[in-house]
């Protein structure tokens, strides 16, 4: 919600969207209100029962905030051509053209929006650079179906259930909507009247850090939406925290990594490669054997694994993973081998996809 009005300043050209998806009654349209309530009333939400011009109209309204769209799935998801559409012109923040609005108009702010099914699952039919250019714009956040805390990662000291501390938020951001926008924006507009260009500079070092930080800065495909739109996200974070705004045993970084780590989760193909073997390294199933001798792991244990690190022959770094960790973070494994980023980091044997190794006790 804070990195709304910080759009202008960070070199982004598009509005980032995010989108929370998951089950009913775990916390979604909570989360939502939350956000909204850094700058607005939260019990105002405006739902995707309007054509797409009356949405764009409406979203003219949230210049410089949080642009909230309740429950997507209340339209027909297999109407892909709806979002697409949708998705396409909030992204620009361009007004259309009519008889009665002959100039063109910007508008930046951050749409998010709540489904109970992602609105990926609609874009089937879209050939892959569509599909992958609207689903850089509206960027999915799943919320665990088995978590029985829901959008909580746990509770805080103090409360009993995750039904009491909801009720504690509702009444904190109804008592305090739009406190935090106005001392934000009071922050913005000094920094930047002492030196503009330092102001700019700081935001862009910070979206930098944070690239740096899921391993995009440094790869051949570079910055990507998604991992702008994510670092964005951090430097509003770091914004506010330098500022007193929000506390500083909050690690805004680790969070914004987490959340862009699940959105590559759910779509590995449109992740950068480089990207997705940090993923791998950092689940904390995969296993390090650099420091350590060959266990002796079951099968059962050696699947969970699925992903090792070991010391290789010069003085390198190995990663070495199972078909199924494949098959999961490399559904574009064929048309990615070709690529010479890949062969670069790929070993193999000839005439083969893979080169063996021994991770285990016993077997290769």
């Amino acid at each position: 919600a804070m990195a709304a009005p910080l759009l202008r300043h960070s070199g982004l050209t598009h509005n980032p969207g995010l989108e929370l998806c998951g089950p009913r009654g775990k916390g979604k349209t909570l989360l939502l209100r939350l956000a909204i309530s850094v700058a607005d009333n939260p019990n105002k939400l405006p739902t995707f029962d309007a054509t797409r011009i009356g949405l764009s109209k409406i979203s003219e309204n949230y210049e410089n905030r949080i642009f909230p769209v309740d429950e997507g799935s209340h339209v027909d998801r297999a109407d892909g051509h709806f979002f697409q559409s949708l998705v396409f012109g909030m992204a620009s923040g361009t007004s259309r053209l009519t008889a009665f609005q002959t100039e063109i108009y910007e508008s930046r702010f951050i749409l998010m929006t709540t489904a109970n099914r992602s609105y990926h699952e609609s874009l089937s039919h879209l050939d892959h650079e569509t599909r992958a250019a609207a689903l850089d714009r509206l960027l999915p956040l799943s919320v665990d179906p088995d978590n029985d805390l829901g959008v909580f990662d746990f509770l805080p000291e103090g409360f009993a259930s995750s039904g009491e501390f909801a009720r504690n938020l509702e009444q904190g951001m109804n008592a305090l909507f739009g406190v935090a926008m106005r001392r934000l924006l009071h922050s913005i507009v000094n920094t930047k009247a002492k030196d503009p260009a330092s102001f700019v500079a700081s935001l862009g070092a910070d979206i930098h850090a944070f690239e740096t930080a899921v391993g995009v800065a440094s790869s051949p495909q570079g910055r990507t939406r998604p991992s702008s739109s994510f670092g964005l996200f951090y430097a509003a974070g770091a914004f506010a925290q330098r500022r007193g705004m929000l506390p500083e045993t909050w690690d805004c970084m680790a969070a914004c990594v987490a959340a862009f780590g699940d959105y590559q989760a759910q779509l590995p193909e449109c992740t950068p490669l480089a990207a997705r073997l940090m993923m791998i390294v950092d689940r904390p199933e995969t296993l390090d054997l650099r420091d350590s001798e060959l266990p002796r792991l079951p099968d059962e244990e050696f699947k969970a694994h699925g992903a090792f690190v070991k010391h290789g022959k010069n003085g390198r770094t190995e990663l070495l993973i199972t078909d199924e960790i494949v098959d999961r973070y490399f559904p574009d494994w064929r048309s990615l081998s070709s690529s010479t980023e890949f062969k670069n980091l790929n070993l193999r044997d000839r005439d083969h996809r893979t080169k063996q190794r021994q991770v285990r006790k016993g077997h290769k």
